[in-house]
């Protein structure tokens, strides 16, 4: 028995345009009204096998990332304070030792640029009962898997002494490099300066910061 026109058009078409899906459903109401003309149908029809992808096109498809996830880090500044009243500096470079605790986001992508942002809380811990809060923001750059660079702003404040209540949050910068020896390891060293301001007056500070990060 011979297919009518519609019927032969309708396969060539379900072919070409690989609507296997159509196909399935024309053999299967062939099956019921014709079965010698629905075998015939299937033995021709050709399925198309995708070769795998290969193994290293598979690696170059996902992004790598030289660091990407959230962040827990202790910070140990060594700063040096300078203040500034009236256009005359009444401190120069007064040594402040300091440790804290950041929380934050990474994404760095490896030959691209990301970002970094995070949260501090520092102690000052050679002025008595006073701690620094900072919001830091960075634009970073992936050299590689293990080596990016950052910089950017930061905002900070004091606290912790009721005569800080007056202190206004003031805008600083920090630029660093980091080293990712694993996925979930860090080591930062860079140059930061905070900043606030109170009563006429502005204080500055100054100094290396040592970072060391979990990435999860």
């Amino acid at each position: 028995m011979r297919a009518t026109p519609w019927v032969s058009k309708f396969i060539r078409d379900a072919i070409l345009c690989r609507r296997l899906g159509s196909i399935v459903v024309l053999l299967s109401a062939l099956f019921v009204s014709q079965p010698s003309f629905a075998l015939y149908a299937i033995s021709g029809l050709e399925v198309e096998e995708r070769a795998p992808m290969p193994t290293e096109q598979l690696r170059m498809s996902v992004t790598p990332y030289h660091s990407l996830g959230y962040r827990v880090a202790f910070v140990k500044p060594m700063l040096g304070v300078s203040v500034e009243s009236g256009g005359s500096r009444i401190l120069d470079g007064q040594s402040v030792q300091a440790n804290g605790l950041s929380f934050g986001y990474t994404s760095i992508p490896v030959r691209s640029f990301g970002v970094a942002v995070d949260l501090a809380a520092i102690d000052l811990y050679d002025v008595e009962h006073v701690g620094l809060g900072r919001l830091a923001f960075n634009f970073g750059y992936g050299l590689d898997s293990r080596f990016a660079v950052k910089a950017g702003p930061n905002v900070s404040t004091l606290f912790g002494q009721p005569g800080l209540d007056s202190v206004r949050p003031n805008f600083g910068f920090q630029i660093a490099g980091t080293y990712q020896p694993s996925k979930h390891f860090g080591i930062d060293l860079g140059l930061v300066q905070m900043a606030q301001s109170f009563s006429g007056s502005e204080v500055i500070m100054t100094g290396l910061e040592l970072g060391l990060s979990g990435t999860f």
